[in-house]
């Protein structure tokens, strides 16, 4: 279902600026291991 895929994608974007929104917001917030997990985690 197309429509069903773009809200996947749309959800997955949304969580991903947040996640972006947090890290650039706050010194040190993640390190080298995890940025590999969020990397893996939220490729579209």
């Amino acid at each position: 279902d197309p429509v069903a895929q773009l809200k996947c994608k749309e959800i997955k974007r949304a969580a991903l600026n947040e996640l972006i929104d947090h890290i650039t917001s706050t010194k040190g917030a993640i390190v080298e291991r995890s940025s590999k997990w969020s990397s893996k985690t939220y490729s579209i």
